[in-house]
């Protein structure tokens, strides 16, 4: 059986087919069936950022995080703190 997963969560990698840099967000604070709340941090030396501005399609990369952090948690029985 998947472990629970409990917010908040800090340690995504494990939930995203990506590693390192490409982690864009930093934790999820909640979720449930139909929505997830997470925060993404984008500081100076953010992957993305292009000319000290984050691009548009930038958002769209770190929305398809969400989803694939989401089908993860679907997959894992789950507990709000």
């Amino acid at each position: 059986m998947p472990e629970k997963l409990i917010c908040p969560i800090t340690h995504i990698a494990p939930l995203l087919p990506h590693s390192g840099h490409m982690v864009l967000l930093d934790c999820i604070t909640e979720y449930g069936d139909d929505y997830l709340h997470a925060t993404a941090h984008v500081g100076e030396k953010h992957i993305l950022l292009q000319a000290g501005s984050l691009p548009v399609l930038a958002g769209m990369e770190i929305m398809a995080h969400r989803f694939s952090i989401e089908s993860s948690a679907r997959r894992a029985p789950h507990h709000q703190s």
